[in-house]
């Protein structure tokens, strides 16, 4: 029962860099059906009513003017409901049309109901519930437009090519819509799939960190073998230099037990590696190799050189390591500065990249900073990770140093 609840805290505090949930894409937004009219819709329709008002008063088409103002309003007050019922709206709008171009007698000047037809091809191409009723949408958009230039049969309406325009501009709007709603598809797929792709990253970086830390836990266990057989050589002749064996025997032991309070819930996949882990004494090695690869690097230290536990020893070189990896990948060619720093209580460790840099093309695998961010919790650190201000980056590891044993 104790392992259960330690590896299910291990999960809580892997995956606490999720939290808090970022907001929704503006598209996904878009593209969400509320249960009642938002306001936007009530304002968008409010000013095409005001619009269409104006225009049966003032502009020159069928009917009176009472008889003008209802057809403003059927044509306009539904597109406040465009989101919950778009096919019903787009057929509210275009048998009106229909019906006002059946008995009109001159023709319309004014522009409704263009925009308020455009607005609902759109809508119904985003909303329309299933995707078959967002298809039909088109066709009866168009037929509308051909119906309203049959029906009218005013001397002065549209020929054959203003029809064409016309419809394209509709189909226009209907194909807006539709390339919306399949951008908005894949956004909310890509943020239900985001926790559990982040967990699984979190699981096989912590799979990859159980196998190193079974390293370090080998070569305490392997001080303590070999110490102690000098120990019991000694006992009996020299029990000062026993002592001082047993001495270390405690300390390597001390560090094990750290290790696997640490390894404690950690999931493993496949056998561990026993290639032996580096640390910070392997630095210059590693800025070597980023010179070597054509990184200009320079190195800052600063305290007095301490020795530190094994697996925090090799966190930190990790986090040098990536961030180093990071710059290379992300900004090819920029400076880059590491900076380690010894202090009473903690150990931190920085590497910041100029902006002076391009992407060499390989974006990796996504999961450098989540392994960096997982490293460090494991050792109680904290991680940051931001832009600078001259356009760079930098990592910064705080990873907390106990008091001397």
């Amino acid at each position: 029962m104790t392992q259960i609840n330690l590896r299910d805290d291990a999960l809580t505090r892997g995956l606490a860099y999720l939290r808090p949930v970022p907001e929704r894409s503006p598209v996904v937004q878009l593209a969400a059906v509320p249960r009642r009219p938002p306001r936007v819709d009530v304002a968008i329709a409010a000013a095409l009513f005001a619009w269409a008002a104006l225009e049966a008063v003032f502009a020159t088409g069928p009917g009176s003017t009472g008889v003008r103002l209802a057809l403003a309003a059927a044509f306009t007050v539904p597109l406040a409901w465009r989101r919950r019922w778009p096919l019903p709206v787009l057929l509210v709008v275009v048998l009106t049309l229909g019906a006002r171009s059946a008995w009109g007698d001159v023709p319309e000047e004014g522009a409704t109901p263009m925009p308020e037809l455009l607005l609902a091809a759109f809508s119904v191409a985003l909303y329309a519930r299933p995707a078959a009723a967002a298809i039909a949408g088109l066709p009866i958009v168009l037929a509308a437009i051909i119906a309203t230039v049959v029906l009218e049969g005013f001397a002065d309406s549209p020929g054959a090519v203003d029809v064409a325009i016309i419809s394209f501009i509709c189909a226009g709007a209907w194909t807006g819509g539709w390339l919306v709603r399949l951008r908005a598809a894949q956004l909310q797929a890509a943020e239900e799939l985001g926790p559990e792709l982040a967990r699984e990253a979190v699981v096989q970086e912590r799979a990859r960190l159980a196998r190193e830390l079974h390293d370090v836990v080998a070569h305490s266990v392997s001080i303590i073998s070999v110490q102690t057989g000098a120990a019991q050589e000694l006992l009996r002749r020299d029990p000062d230099r026993a002592e001082e064996h047993l001495e270390k025997v405690r300390r390597a032991a001390h560090d094990a037990l750290d290790e696997l309070r640490r390894l404690v819930g950690v999931l493993r996949e496949d056998e561990p590696v026993y290639d032996p882990q580096p640390g910070l004494a392997r630095l210059d090695e590693l800025v070597d190799e980023a010179r070597a690869a054509g990184q200009d690097v320079t190195v800052d230290a600063d305290g007095e050189v301490r020795a530190v536990p094994p697996g925090l020893d090799l966190a930190a070189y990790r986090v040098v390591q990536e961030g180093l990896t990071n710059a290379r990948r992300h900004a090819h060619g920029a400076p880059a500065h590491v900076a380690v720093r010894y202090g009473d209580r903690a150990l931190e460790v920085e590497v910041v990249n100029g902006p002076d840099g391009a992407p060499n093309g390989d974006r990796g695998a996504g999961h450098g900073l989540i392994g960096m961010r997982e490293r460090v919790r494991l050792y109680g650190g904290t991680l940051q990770t931001a832009p600078t201000e001259d356009g760079g980056f930098a990592i910064r590891a705080t990873l907390p140093l106990e008091a001397d044993r």
